[in-house]
């Protein structure tokens, strides 16, 4: 009876030392869980009811065109290059809804290589009264401007690195405006000139751009998208005037379904600043809501970082970052991405893969570089 007694009191005591022990993580955790719903949402209420919500990607082009429209320039196949892109730019003025393919051409000539300026001088000069190799040649001096910049917070950039921002883009800006001079519905020069004046500050010049939109591209998606982004809270802008925006857009969906994700770009935005804050599952929970008004590229993209980076959640991350892809395919990010995942699930062979995918839409990339050498450590490993 004494050794049941004595028994029964050793078992207390593991009990007891037990529950004090998970005192602290408990309080932890019921801590963590207040910090990662305290902050308040800002809520859509403006959306219409039976929005159209757009499931499947729209067509863009392969990545093979990519390469071939590069190609072109390479080996100065001027007057071909210059008949392919007038080709995507009727596309676009017969059906607004196919942007992407325009957009995408366009994109092609976003990269930071020096050797190319040379080659986009001789285009220019092989046909000055051509819009097309101006309105490509911004893209190259676009992409310098943001390199030179960086990706880090104002206060964490220097002087220098702004002052060369602000000169590479307002190369860009003279380009652009020529090749508006030249052809006045260029929906992509419109769209650089966005980003242009959102990262120079020229609010005056992104509500211009706005009022454009509005007249001559209604129906162009990718248009009021870049007006939403440019509006918001971490530019000086509002939710509330996203949220008008896209009231603003959401005449046009019945022409264009994509318009409801407008919306979304709401709860993006504050999933972007819930990541931030290290709260990754109030950003699950934003990435969510903001995927309930359609499929967009960023939505998938930002929350596979939220399982990958946070969670360690690297089947969801795959999943998502595969859907992010489907919907963008020749947007570089989403390929490095998902070289970052298989990395982690020591998919080496498809890692490699991935961020050569990456180099090949965006060469000369520094990120995709420095991330190049370390997958090819492990992958070297494999063969």
């Amino acid at each position: 009876m004494i050794h049941r007694e004595t028994h029964i009191k050793k078992m207390l005591l593991i009990t007891v030392s037990i529950i004090v022990a998970a005192i602290p993580l408990l309080f932890l955790s019921i801590n963590f869980f207040i910090c990662d719903n305290s902050e308040e949402v800002y809520e859509v209420t403006k959306a219409s009811e039976n929005l159209p919500i757009p499931t499947h990607p729209v067509e863009s082009i392969p990545l093979s065109k990519i390469v071939h429209l590069r190609q072109l320039l390479s080996e100065k196949q001027f007057t071909q290059l210059n008949s392919e892109l007038a080709g995507y730019q009727s596309l676009f003025e017969a059906d607004q809804g196919s942007e992407q393919k325009v957009y995408t051409a366009y994109k092609t000539f976003f990269f930071t290589i020096p050797s190319y300026e040379d080659l986009f001088n001789q285009w220019i000069d092989a046909g000055p009264d051509k819009y097309q190799p101006y309105l490509a040649v911004a893209q190259y001096f676009y992409a310098l401007g943001w390199e030179s910049r960086g990706t880090k917070w104002a206060k964490d950039t220097s002087e220098r690195q702004l002052q060369d921002m602000r000169h590479y883009l307002g190369v860009a800006e003279a380009h652009l405006k020529k090749s508006l001079e030249i052809k006045p519905n260029l929906m992509v020069a419109y769209h650089t000139l966005m980003g242009i004046y959102n990262a120079t500050g020229n609010y005056a010049g992104e509500d211009w751009i706005i009022t454009q939109t509005d007249c001559l591209f209604p129906c162009s998606y990718l248009m009021w998208s870049a007006a939403l982004w440019a509006k918001q809270p971490r530019w000086g802008g509002s939710y509330s005037q996203m949220e008008d925006l896209a009231k603003q857009a959401e005449k046009y969906a019945k022409k264009n379904p994509r318009m409801s994700t407008l919306y979304g770009f709401i709860y993006y935005d504050q999933a972007n600043y819930a990541q931030i804050n290290e709260m990754p599952f109030k950003a699950l929970e934003l990435y969510d809501k903001a995927l309930q008004y359609g499929g967009q590229w960023r939505f998938y993209y930002g929350r596979a970082t939220v399982y990958n980076d946070e969670l360690s959640l690297y089947d969801r991350a795959l999943e998502d970052i595969n859907k992010s892809i489907e919907f963008r395919p020749a947007e570089h990010r989403p390929h490095l991405m998902r070289s970052k995942i298989n990395y982690n699930r020591s998919a080496y062979a498809e890692s490699m893969n991935d961020v050569r995918r990456a180099e090949m839409i965006t060469p000369g990339d520094s990120k995709i570089q420095e991330w190049k050498k370390n997958v090819s450590e492990k992958y070297r490993l494999i063969q």
